[in-house]
């Protein structure tokens, strides 16, 4: 048997902003002492406080780099704290950042950060050679920021962009000047023909996006999630960066290799949710059943609700009350095996062109 799903809570007050920008500083300020951000080792952790002060630091340092409102920013990186942060600097500044995917090659970069006609790109040491390379294929970038490296010529680190603002800069008055009709971010999706095709998400579209999801599923403010998947895509950029930090307040663990997911997973113990793409779940019901009582765990589950309690403890998904899937079909034999160690698995359909999700199953 399932755990019992707590009482409906609230809607946040982020969801009654006019702008993500809105939304942001009002959580920042609500939840100032609490967690926000951290890598998965541990070695970057910031409250939202902290958040705060250095997201502020890195918006007038792009400022000082030229960016400004509707400018398209890039970011390729991993799944790293530092997305987050350079995300919201751009935003804050009413920029359009967008995520390319870090395993694309250099042709298909040039293509995207030139259709977009991003002039700042914010990268890692590792992506160098390819972003270089999209020169050929498209891209103009001017100010190459690196979060990883600060003596590379011919860019900036990290460190040196949040020193190189103006300590006068007024940043407050950047985000009260943007509009809920401004673009958000650029979502790349290959659609059914041709290259990839950049997605318009408004500031408005989001937040509509932020509130259906309320009302279906309605999840405390709060908690812990981790984010794996890659920015790029509106399911974790939406989910992990929008939702969780800067709507509700929670603690977002990055996860740079999926590899160790379940591992961090197991650390950390996510509340209110937990999701993952169905291979993830495929993967994760054969190590079960390899390890934990072979292909009678779920009936063993099923005449003893004990023996599912003792997984989703090991697991660490003991906290959680929403689990979802979605992106693919999902084996029905998936479903059925999770729901009888207790997580009942919520699917979920959407697409980049409707903000996110657009139905899904109920808890």
């Amino acid at each position: 048997m399932s755990s019992p799903v707590a009482a409906p809570a609230s809607a946040p007050p982020a969801l009654g902003a006019r702008t993500l920008c809105e939304a942001l500083m009002g959580t920042i300020e609500r939840h100032g002492a609490a967690a926000a951000l951290r890598s998965s080792d541990g070695a970057l952790s910031l409250t939202y406080a902290q958040l705060g002060a250095r997201v502020a630091r890195l918006a007038a340092g792009l400022h000082a780099l030229g960016v400004r409102r509707g400018d398209a920013v890039g970011l390729m990186l991993v799944n790293r704290p530092e997305f987050h942060l350079l995300d919201a600097a751009a935003m804050l500044l009413g920029a359009t950042p967008f995520s390319v995917y870090a395993t694309s090659p250099a042709e298909q970069v040039g293509f995207v950060v030139g259709d977009a006609g991003a002039r700042v790109l914010l990268t890692e040491r590792r992506f160098l050679d390819v972003v270089r390379a999209a020169a050929g294929h498209g891209a103009r970038v001017e100010r190459l920021v690196l979060v990883d490296d600060e003596h590379e010529p011919g860019t900036i680190g990290l460190a040196a962009l949040e020193a190189a603002g103006d300590p006068g800069f007024d940043l407050e008055a950047q985000w009260r000047a943007v509009e809920p009709g401004d673009v958000l971010t650029l979502i790349y999706t290959s659609g059914t023909t041709g290259p990839p095709k950049g997605v318009e998400l408004t500031h408005a579209n989001v937040l509509a996006e932020l509130r259906g999801v309320h009302a279906a599923a309605p999840l405390p403010e709060g908690g812990r999630v981790v984010s794996f998947l890659p920015a790029a895509h509106i399911a974790d950029r939406w989910s992990s960066h929008y939702s969780s930090l800067m709507a509700y307040g929670r603690e977002v663990t990055c996860v740079a290799d999926a590899a160790q997911l379940m591992s961090v997973v197991a650390e950390l113990r996510p509340e209110p949710y937990f999701g993952a793409v169905p291979r993830v779940w495929e993967k994760l019901k054969a190590a079960l059943e390899a390890s934990a009582g072979g292909a009678g765990l779920a009936d063993a589950a099923r005449a003893d609700p004990a023996v599912g309690a003792a997984v989703r403890e090991r697991l660490g998904l003991d906290r959680a009350q929403w689990f979802v899937t979605g992106a693919a079909p999902t084996p029905v034999a998936v479903l059925e095996f999770f729901a009888a160690l207790g997580i009942d698995i919520c699917e979920v359909w959407g697409m980049s062109e409707l903000s996110c999700i657009a139905t899904t199953t109920r808890p």
